[in-house]
């Protein structure tokens, strides 16, 4: 079964949103930082979302079924 075949079978609550790629999120940072400083916070918190998706997909695909449970119970609290 295909993605498209997939996604037209769940309910669209379930989907998950298609980001937007032109917005960029709005994250505050004191303007008295120095470029550099506020270049590596934006990096780290990038880096740590990166982490965060990466560890998720990897628990999606775990042989362990109760990882396998606990992404998908993560998955039906974000998305409702």
């Amino acid at each position: 079964m295909g993605a498209n075949a997939l996604r037209s079978r769940l309910p669209e609550a379930l989907l998950p949103a298609m980001p937007d790629t032109k917005k960029r999120p709005k994250i505050p940072l004191p303007k008295d930082w120095t470029k550099h400083v506020r270049s590596a916070v934006l990096h780290v918190i990038s880096l740590a979302r990166f982490s965060t998706a990466n560890i998720r997909g990897w628990a999606a695909n775990s042989p362990n079924e109760r990882m396998r449970l606990q992404v998908d119970l993560w998955h039906v609290g974000h998305f409702l």
